[in-house]
Order: structure tokens, then C-alpha cells, then sequence
């Protein structure tokens, strides 16, 4: 049994935290996995308590849940293996996800994909349930964070600061009022002892504020994907900057893969919030409709037309056309007939 001795010496905290919660038939129930299924629970409550605004039924939520969370587990387990295959030299230990291994950002790709999927198939905007679904991702970041608390990782050096490649020296962070140690004992035997600082906490209060602002404005939203790509800019930004104090990152090269990707996620999230609003401002809403006055892109697909539809529109209206003017000929044929048989004949007299 692991057991992880976490104190926040300045502040006069010290916690002795089992990994494992309790045992059911023989198999141990580790406090990180009821953790982080009690986000995920979370998670779908806040998407039904909000979908109405979105005007999606329960039971696509629940579509889109079973198929989000199969999806999301793939992609967390796939993300961490192919960023650390050299852990991985017995291909069935790649299938024991109950010995931890999960990345964010693969459950966040493999979630988005099987929205997308399932948005294709139900034929709903994708980008309206992405921002339906991004606060709900943020809570369970919030929560989930925690699951690393308990199991004495994802902390950050003290004295280094890593930003894309490159190294920094900075002050002791030990005499911060929040400065952490953690000494891990396994089967009673001190496997180690660390000063650093608590980044999870860092990344659990970020994502606590970014879900407050979004629900705030989430009601003031001007376009499908507004949220999402403020989801992507808030979440990218400040995992950008954590990162570089976490110790146990994936690299590719010399660049740590998760400020890589923040980077990524902020840049793009932000360009897109922007030429989201830009197009509003530009083009206006389109209409009455509420899929149009929230989505700029559907504004402009609503009014346009394909060009066999468009092809389509011409040849009936020169139908329409051709049959009008048939119709006319024909009128002023029969009134000349008809004028001819009723007026009397020019001499005056009867046969």
C-alpha cells in the first residue's frame, strides 16, 4: 500500500493520504479513480442543467455522454502511451489503464471527436454542443486535478522554470505560504522525499475562475463556438505557463508536449473567438432565426445556395416564363377570333 505523507509546512498542514480507498473483493478502489469519476458525474449533471438553452433533449445528452467518455478514456490512454512508449515494452501492460497512465489533452481530443461524430450523425451544430460541453470540461479539470493530489504527482520544481526548451533558475519557491513536501512511503518503506511547489493547485484555481467567467457570459454569447474557443484560449494559456514548472512532463524533443499544446490551443482559440465576432460585426445576424443570429457561418449558409441549386432556380423560373408568355400568345389569338365572329358584315345585308 502506497501512502503519501503531503504537508504544506508554512502554513502548519500535514496530511497522511492513502492511494487506495478500500478494497472490493480483493481489488483495491483507488481514491484517484473516485475522483475522477465523481468529475465525470459532475461534468454530465452540469451539461443536463444546461442544455435547455442549447435546446438539446436529454437523451442526446446521454448519447453524447456514453460516447465522449468510451472515446475520451481511448484517447487519454492513447495520448500518454504514444508520448512514453519507452514504459511500454510488453504491448498488453498498454491495455492496465488501472495503473495510471492518462493525458489530458488526449481525452479532450478523443472527447471532441466523438462529438463531432455523434453531431454529424443527429445532424446538430457540433460547434453549439462543443460550447455546451466546454464548462463542463473545465469542472471536471477543477475536480479532477485532485485525483493528483492524492497520489502525490503532477508537482513542480521549486527552483526551475522550463519555457520551451529553455531553462531558468528562479527564487526558492519554499518559502511561499503554499510550498508543498511530499514523502511517498510504499509497504512502509520511504520510496522519496520532495520540496515543490502544488501545480496541480495552480491549474485547479485557473480552471475554477475561467468556469465562473464563462457561465457568466456563457447566456451573452453572440455565436456557436464563442464558448468553446474561449474555453480553448483560457485553458491553453494557463496551461502554457503551469507546465513549465511541472517535473514530470512528456517531451517531444526539448519542448515539453503540454506547453506546446497550450501554446497551440490558446493561439488558435483566440484567433478563432476573434474572427468569430469580426464576422458578427461585419455581417450582423441573419434573420430572425436563432441558429442564424448565434452561428455567423450559419447565417451564411442559410442564404446561400449551391450551384446545381442555383441552376435549378433558373431553369424554373425561365419555365415559368417561357409557359407565361405561351399563355399570353394564346389569349390575344382567341380575343382576335372572337372579335372577327361577332362584328356584322360590311354591306349591311343577310343572306
Amino acid at each position: 500500500m502506497t501512502v503519501n505523507n503531503i504537508s504544506f509546512p508554512n502554513m502548519g498542514i500535514r496530511l497522511s493520504v492513502k492511494e487506495t480507498a478500500f478494497t472490493v473483493f480483493g481489488r483495491d478502489v483507488y481514491w484517484y479513480a473516485i475522483i475522477m469519476t465523481t468529475a465525470i458525474i459532475l461534468g454530465v449533471v452540469y451539461v443536463m442543467m444546461r442544455r435547455k438553452f442549447e435546446g438539446v433533449s436529454t437523451d442526446d445528452i446521454m448519447d453524447y455522454a456514453i460516447f465522449g467518455i468510451i472515446l475520451g478514456i481511448i484517447g487519454a490512454r492513447l495520448y500518454y502511451v504514444l508520448t512514453s512508449l519507452e514504459n511500454y515494452s510488453d504491448f498488453w501492460s498498454i491495455f492496465k489503464i488501472w495503473e495510471g497512465g492518462l493525458g489530458f489533452y488526449g481525452s479532450l481530443i478523443g472527447g471532441a471527436l466523438a462529438v463531432w461524430l455523434v453531431s454529424r450523425r443527429k445532424k446538430q451544430s457540433t460547434l453549439k454542443l462543443f460550447d455546451l460541453i466546454s464548462p463542463a470540461m473545465m469542472l471536471g479539470q477543477i475536480i479532477g486535478r485532485w485525483g493528483n493530489f492524492v497520489n502525490g504527482e503532477a508537482y513542480g520544481s521549486n527552483t526551475v522554470y522550463e519555457f520551451f526548451g529553455m531553462k531558468f533558475n528562479t527564487p526558492n519557491a519554499a518559502s511561499l505560504p503554499w510550498a508543498m513536501h511530499i514523502d511517498e512511503i510504499k509497504d512502509g518503506v520511504a520510496r522519496s522525499s520532495v520540496d515543490c511547489q502544488p501545480t496541480f493547485l495552480y491549474e485547479s484555481l485557473w480552471n475554477l475562475i475561467g468556469f465562473v467567467l464563462i457561465n457568466i457570459f456563457y447566456k451573452k454569447k453572440k455565436f456557436d463556438g464563442q464558448i468553446f474557443f474561449a474555453y480553448l484560449a483560457w485553458y491553453g494559456f494557463g496551461r502554457m505557463f503551469i507546465e513549465g514548472f511541472r517535473t514530470d512532463s512528456l517531451y517531444v524533443g526539448p519542448v515539453k508536449i503540454s506547453q506546446l499544446l497550450g501554446a497551440v490551443f490558446f493561439i488558435g482559440g483566440t484567433v478563432m473567438f476573434f474572427i468569430g465576432h469580426r464576422f458578427l460585426k461585419l455581417n450582423g445576424p441573419a434573420g430572425s432565426d436563432q441558429k442564424a443570429e448565434n452561428d455567423p457561418t450559419a447565417a451564411v449558409l442559410s442564404s446561400a445556395v449551391t450551384a446545381d441549386e442555383a441552376a435549378a432556380v433558373n431553369a424554373s423560373v425561365e419555365t415559368a416564363e417561357t409557359t407565361v408568355t405561351d399563355a399570353a400568345e394564346g389569349a390575344s389569338i382567341a380575343k382576335e377570333t372572337i372579335t372577327e365572329e361577332t362584328k356584322e358584315p360590311e354591306d349591311g345585308k343577310a343572306d
